[in-house]
């Protein structure tokens, strides 16, 4: 005797009780994934966990300061286009931003750079205390 032929012993009586457990399923598996995806993101906050907030924070002024400098031009070519402002008037401006997001730029990549050594001393040291069986995290 199979089980779903409780009643009559056809398997077509057992397909709406298989669909069923199927959607059950199926809606389980949405509900594991959902309430899961804080800890999925965890594990990429966790590196940034482990590096210095003041780089951190540092990089994250950076990428703000240059692009709100970068606003700043577009704005700027916003004016010139609408006439707003004459391209004689303009030029000195746009140059003057151009070399104050240039300076911006170059703050940002010290500071990436800053957290790409701490990420490799975190790394290195992770390495020493595992000794040879170096695993890859999940």
């Amino acid at each position: 005797m199979m089980w779903w032929s409780v009643d009559s012993g056809s398997p077509a009586d057992a397909s709406p009780l298989l669909l069923q457990f199927l959607i059950v399923m199926a809606i389980a598996a949405a509900v594991v994934w959902f309430v899961s995806a804080p800890l999925r993101r965890g594990a990429v906050s966790l590196a940034d966990a482990q590096i210095d907030p003041r780089l951190l924070a540092e990089r994250d002024r950076a990428q703000l300061a240059k692009d709100r400098k970068l606003d700043e031009i577009r704005e700027l070519r916003a004016d010139r286009a609408a006439g707003k402002i004459t391209e004689a008037d303009a030029a000195p401006l746009e140059r003057e931003l151009r070399s104050q997001a240039a300076d911006l730029l170059h703050k940002l990549d010290d500071a990436e750079a800053a957290i790409d050594e701490a990420q490799s001393a975190l790394d290195a040291r992770k390495g020493e205390s595992a000794g040879t069986d170096e695993r890859p995290l999940p």
